[in-house]
């Protein structure tokens, strides 16, 4: 095996035992009924699922607030569906292959079965008043939740002045109508990254000199 073979297989070990040594590891059945169950009673998408994966998956000690963060932010950055990209993170990190398989086997299986009995059997009740009111308050609870998901990041993430600053921008840029949030996303990343890195080059500069 060449050198950049070796190097890709460390990191591939050393990311999927990181942060797990002092943790639970389940086992692949455990994944698989966690991420199911979650998936068949959350209402509200990904961002939802996330804020009640953390809560599942901390509360079993399975993963704890750095990991979950570092995991999390990871997601969001890559295209895709964040819940389906954070499991399949997580998944690796617990148990390897095996475990991405059955993490996204737990967390897409519910939602295929859900709109096939969807399509099969509920569109004819969609006008119906009691579904509707359902709805609408299922719509209610998930903008609460979602509230609740940002201020959980926010706190782990917004540890001082300069990530703040970058936040505040970049919910600026979003809030502008004619510029899409990937480029937000992207344009901030960008800078955070300099600004951040400059940042440290300048502390350890400071502190090799003195």
């Amino acid at each position: 095996m060449d050198e950049k073979g070796i190097r890709s297989q460390t990191f591939a070990e050393e990311f999927s035992m990181k942060d797990t040594d002092n943790l639970n590891r389940p086992g692949l059945l455990e994944i698989f009924w966690i991420y199911f169950r979650v998936g068949a009673l959350t209402i509200g998408g990904g961002l939802v699922m996330i804020s009640i994966i953390r809560h599942e998956l901390t509360r079993k000690g399975w993963i704890d607030d750095d990991t979950f963060v570092e995991e999390f932010t990871t997601a969001t950055s890559i295209p895709g569906a964040i819940i389906v990209n954070f499991s399949l993170l997580h998944g690796y990190r617990m148990r390897g292959v095996g475990g991405v398989l059955i993490s996204l086997l737990g967390v897409v299986l519910p939602s295929f079965i859900i709109m096939v009995l969807v399509a099969a059997f509920l569109f004819p009740y969609f006008d119906h008043a009691g579904f509707s009111g359902f709805l609408k308050g299922a719509s209610a609870a998930v903008s609460a939740i979602l509230a609740y998901t940002a201020l959980t990041f926010g706190k782990s993430v917004l540890k001082g002045p300069l990530q703040v600053m970058l936040a505040l921008c970049a919910l600026i840029l979003a809030l502008l109508p004619q510029i899409h949030p990937v480029v937000a996303l992207i344009a901030i990343g960008v800078v955070g990254n300099f600004l951040l890195v400059r940042r440290k080059n300048r502390e350890e500069t400071e502190s090799s000199d003195g």
